[in-house]
């Protein structure tokens, strides 16, 4: 009878909580059978039982109010507003959250100078140290770039950033195939320098790993 009474509500809902009594048929009880595709005799029980405990009331012309739809409606309303109100609120205290946490335009501005000072120490750190790197590879080998280094510095610094690297590899490369092919002239006397190495782009040319040679085998013979 419970389903029976709820799927009732449900009918009433769209006559503000009102079965009519159309006159279709002999009576309610019929009417409501057919509508609901349930039996008579339960949509009697269940019209009986509910208008006993002041939940539906008949009227004289056979129409049945469900009393409790009002109820459940008003409350609808009420928490549909309660639920408005608190999302609104909730809308707010969003704005004022996002408002209090959002950054302004200028803390943005100092955030991306802090980060670009970064970057450039960063870049400062990377360039030092491939600097650093490429001097020493030929300062390493020979000592005639010893004096080349301030020059060899402003040379080095005029490279853009990618070409920094391709030249300490460049660097490497060359030292160690001029080693392969020059093994007598272990000072690196007649070595290309630092300087020119840079101004005339030479490190592209090495670029391909350079590999020492085994050297002399005596046992082998080669």
């Amino acid at each position: 009878m419970v389903l029976i009474y709820q799927r009732m509500m449900l009918q009433s809902l769209s006559n503000e909580g009102v079965l009519y009594y159309e006159g279709a048929l002999d009576n309610l009880s019929e009417e409501l059978s057919l509508s609901l595709d349930e039996d008579v005799e339960k949509i009697q029980m269940t019209l009986a039982f509910f208008s006993k405990y002041g939940l539906i009331q008949i009227d004289e012309e056979q129409n049945a109010e469900m009393l409790q739809v009002h109820a459940i409606v008003d409350q609808e309303t009420d928490w549909a507003r309660y639920k408005r109100n608190q999302r609104s609120s909730q809308k707010l205290d969003n704005v004022q959250s996002v408002s209090n946490t959002c950054p302004t335009e200028i803390e943005l501005e100092k955030e991306k100078d802090i980060e670009l000072k970064k970057d450039i120490e960063i870049r400062d750190i990377d360039s030092n140290s491939l600097l650093s790197k490429f001097l020493d590879t030929f300062i390493n080998f020979s000592s005639k770039n010893r004096s080349k280094r301030a020059v060899a510095t402003a040379e080095f610094i005029k490279l853009p950033s990618f070409q920094r690297e391709q030249a300490v590899i460049g660097a490497m490369n060359y030292i160690q195939s001029y080693k392969n092919e020059h093994p007598d002239d272990e000072a690196g006397q007649y070595s290309v320098n630092a300087v020119n190495f840079l101004s005339n782009m030479m490190f592209m040319d090495y670029q391909e790993e350079v590999k020492a040679d085994a050297g002399y085998d005596e046992d082998l013979g080669f």
